[in-house]
């Protein structure tokens, strides 16, 4: 993958995902805390072409919401706000 080949964009996830889905696109989804967001996020991953990955809270509701996906958790770090 060369650096033309990424794109990044500040749009909602349906218009973001119905201008740029193709079979090999990998998209990164990082929508914002909320439940009715997640489920937006949800709604509009449903039908990709291509794959997502997502950085979303691993809690219940999520892993609920998310159920028909392979979801795999990976631990971070984070290190603005005093690192808890």
């Amino acid at each position: 993958m060369t650096l033309s080949q990424v794109s990044r964009s500040r749009m909602p996830y349906g218009d973001f995902i119905a201008r740029y889905d193709r079979n090999e696109t990998l998209f990164y989804l990082d929508p914002p805390p909320g439940g009715r967001r997640a489920t937006t996020a949800r709604t509009c991953s449903a039908g990709i072409k291509g794959a997502f990955l997502m950085s979303i809270n691993d809690i219940p509701e999520v892993r609920a919401l998310f159920s028909r996906f392979h979801v795999q958790a990976v631990e971070t770090t984070y290190t603005i706000g005093g690192g808890d």
